[in-house]
């Protein structure tokens, strides 16, 4: 079986109606979807330690547990794991992060006015897009943590924007931002160290 294959069908032996899956190692794997409970159903993430076969229940933010489960998936802007340990979420334009395996989640906050807009991760980084407003206006800044830290730095920051820009991946020294999301024709910019210069 595939992992998907094998993800689902583990998961549907519990009850469980998978919305995506996350590989965040060789071994370890996350599911989130909905289960039904007495209220209808509700949103739940699951962990597997052995590649799909088995699972165990983790927790999600306080706010995707509160929301409907059938718009889960869609209040998930999202999701990355840096390591089996080390994940970060955008959940209904909160950003999260745990580094305990999901049993517990922290906000992160770059200030009163800031939303984070994008994340991308490498075993030792983690980035997200940080901007004074949700779309096209503002400033944008790239910030930039250890794995698994609650204090992150800014490392670059971008001229003021008329098109959205987001980190879109992260492998090694090398970080992608792309703008331009939404239109046409978009740019890709590529920093080969760790974000100071694109």
């Amino acid at each position: 079986l595939s992992l998907t294959d094998r993800a689902k069908a583990g998961a549907a032996r519990q009850g469980f109606v998978p919305e995506w899956f996350v590989r965040a190692s060789a071994t370890v794997v996350y599911v989130s979807g909905s289960v039904g409970c007495p209220t209808g159903l509700c949103a739940r993430m699951l962990r597997s330690n052995d590649d799909g076969l088995h699972y165990e229940r983790v927790d999600l933010p306080t706010v995707a547990r509160t929301e409907s489960a059938m718009t889960l998936d869609s209040l998930i802007e999202d999701a990355q794991f840096a390591s089996p340990s080390d994940a970060y979420l955008i959940v209904n334009g909160v950003f999260y992060m745990t580094n305990d395996g999901a049993r517990t989640w922290h906000v992160v906050s770059f200030g009163p006015k800031e939303s984070v807009l994008a994340v991308a991760t490498t075993p030792q980084w983690a980035y997200a897009t940080v901007s004074d407003c949700s779309f096209a206006c503002g400033t944008d800044q790239l910030a930039r943590s250890v794995t698994g830290s609650m204090d992150w730095l800014v490392v670059s920051v971008a001229r003021a924007r008329t098109t959205a820009t987001e980190v879109a991946a992260a492998v090694g020294q090398s970080v992608w931002l792309a703008s331009g999301i939404g239109r046409a024709e978009g740019t890709l910019s590529l920093s080969t160290n760790e974000g100071k210069t694109f």
